[in-house]
This record gives C-alpha cells, structure tokens and sequence, in this order.
C-alpha cells in the first residue's frame, strides 16, 4: 500500500474506530466564510499525528520525534507535554473512547491518556496493523489488528485492558466495523468474519472481492469493485447496487448516508443513501487525502500541501484555502473553527477573519 493509500485509509477509517455517542460532544460547524491561521503552536517534536480537539475545547496531538503527547489549551495559552515510553503510529489517528481518554496506538501498544496528558491505561496488542477498535454498548470494546497470516479479535475492558484475545488463520481485506448486536465484522477471502459477544468468530459466505465495510445509518455494506451489498442482519447479502467505479474510500456523514471516494482522472464523491441507492454524484477536487463533514453535512477536504476545500452537500464549492505548507490532512473541526498539524511539527489554529479580528481586538 502506498503512502498516497495509506492516508486515505486512515481518514475514510473513521467508521470503524471510533467512540460511542454521546450529548456531550462538540459541534461540528464549517463556517460560511474561508478559514486562515490565527494562531500556530510549536508542539516540540516532529512526525505529529492528525490532532484531536477534546470536549472541553482542548487539543491533544502526538509527536514521533521525540515521542510524546502535547495538550494545548488555547484559550490560556498553556501547553502541556508528556514523554511516552514508545513511539506513536501514523495510523490511525488518535481518538476519543466513550469514557473521554484519549487512545492511540504506539507500535504494539494501545495506550489510553488523560485529558492531563497522563498514559491511564495500555494494552498490547499482536503486530499488524490496527483495522478498528469498536465499541460495544456496555462500555468495552473490540480491538482487531490484521496480519498477512491471521486476524486477531482483542476483547478490551471497559479500562482499556485486554481480557481475552481470539484469532483467526488468514488475511483480511477491510477495516472492522460494528455489526449487529455489539458484534464486529470484517472482510476475508471469500466471506465475512463475525466476533460475537460470546468471544466467538463465525465466517459466513460472501462475494468474492470485498474492498469495504461501508455504513449508512444503521446499515452496513459489503463493498467490492463494481457493487455494494446490504448485509442483512443474519449476515447475508442483499442484492447488488452498481457502483461506477471502483471505490478508493468510505466515511460516514452526519445525516446518515455514506460518502465514497473514487479515484482517477475526474475524481468523484458519492453519496449513498441507507437503501443503496445513490442520492447524488459530484465531482471532488484533485489530490484529496481526507474528507470529513459536519453536523450540517457541509464537507472539508484537505491534501498534504495543505489546500483545504468546504463544499455543500450537494457538492458546490463553498470556500478553498491554500495554507501554502505542507499538513496532517485530518483536520479536527470546532464550531466555526478548525486545528490541523503541519509537517515541520506547528498546530495551527484555523478560522474565519472575522474570528480572528474579534479574537485580537
């Protein structure tokens, strides 16, 4: 996989390692008007990770040079740092669990940390690389890491331990994704594989090829190059719904439908809706790396050299910013603002210019 995919990947992952909802969560605003940089930390190290904003307003990134964790308040100017004992991944980036620590994976290690920047809990985890962490409904979670040989089902305490660890002899060829009653699932030759809350793994027929595990509200999709299939709820499969062209990506938006990304000469974005059905196609700007919305479904779309595009919903361009330097293209979005970390290890603080005047007057 390349560098290019391994991104995209990461940001188009947000399906399948996520937190469970909350009412405490913070909105999710694009603004109308364009954002520019009001204000640049220096985090300390290079090699940051995508940055994560934290219900109280707080910022959290990680850095790989040296390793650490780096809070930083920007309403009283503080900045917190942290030494971690091993180095943090690329992917995926850090998020935050339904009991608001922050977690990120450091080489074979899961690690929970405090919104005080101090490491809470660990739990080792198997090589390969991470393809989701799903919360259940009680509090625990599935943590589920790939290798060219097998893949492992890690059962996570509520405290971010592990309990038990299950596997299964072969590869896979998707993320993991919550399924069912607080099952998981993820793509394998020739079939999918299900962990049941028992500790089981059942692996039920499928179509041959399945590049994805897409979800549009509650419903869960079976992705291979030229077709999506529904999964039913005893795990087989609807029938076909053509898709254009082979998909390079998925996420989930904010009014429960589901946004692929395909790749090629004319880059396009779908919107697909929970039947399958596709409920609009536009054309995307060349070079995205990540796509995130909002709570009113208004989209942003960053690359590595920092071009940054809002489009509407339907598609039209709303605003396009080019930060003319080289970024994390995971932006963590506010209400009405944003933060985004730069490759030259700064944490720019995004917003409209009439925030920015207001902020300084």
């Amino acid at each position: 996989m390349t560098g290019v995919s391994r991104v995209v990947v990461a940001a188009f992952a947000a399906l399948s390692v996520t937190a469970a909802a909350s009412a405490e969560v913070p909105r999710r605003r694009i603004p109308p008007a364009p954002w520019h940089a009001v204000e640049s930390w220096s985090v300390g190290g290079s090699g940051s990770t995508a940055p994560l904003r934290l219900r109280d307003g707080r910022v959290v990134v990680f850095t790989r040079g040296p390793s650490t964790v780096v809070v930083v308040d920007g309403v009283r100017g503080a900045v917190r740092s942290n030494a971690l004992e091993a180095r943090p991944s690329e992917e995926p980036a850090p998020w935050s669990d339904a009991h608001g620590r922050v977690a990120v994976r450091c080489e074979t290690t899961l690690y929970r940390v405090g919104t005080d920047g101090r490491v809470r809990a660990t739990a080792a985890l198997a090589a390969g690389d991470l393809a989701g962490v799903v919360p259940r409904s009680d509090g625990t979670e599935v943590a589920v890491v790939r290798a060219s040989d097998h893949v492992d089902f890690a059962a996570l305490r509520a405290d971010g331990t592990v309990a038990a660890v299950r596997s299964l002899a072969g590869s896979s060829t998707t993320e993991a994704v919550g399924f069912g009653r607080d099952e998981v699932i993820i793509g394998v030759p020739r079939g999918l594989a299900v962990f049941d809350v028992a500790g089981a793994v059942r692996v039920l027929p499928s179509v041959d090829g399945v590049t994805h595990l897409a979800r549009a509200g509650d419903a869960v999709f079976a992705v291979t190059e030229h077709a999506m299939h529904r999964i039913g709820d005893d795990g087989a499969l609807g029938p076909p719904h053509p898709l254009p062209a082979p998909t390079r990506g998925w996420t989930t938006a904010s009014d429960g439908t589901a946004l692929a990304w395909i790749d090629g000469p004319q880059p396009t974005l779908l919107r697909v809706r929970p039947d399958g059905s596709i409920a609009a196609r536009f054309a995307a700007p060349p070079f995205v790396e990540s796509l995130d919305t909002d709570d009113a479904g208004t989209m942003v779309l960053a690359t590595r050299r920092g071009r940054i595009v809002a489009l509407e919903a339907d598609g039209r361009t709303r605003w396009v910013v080019d930060l003319q330097r080289p970024i994390v293209t995971s932006l963590a979005l506010g209400d009405g603002d944003a933060w985004v970390a730069t490759a030259d290890g700064a944490l720019l603080h995004l917003a409209p210019a009439a925030e920015t005047d207001d902020a300084h007057r």
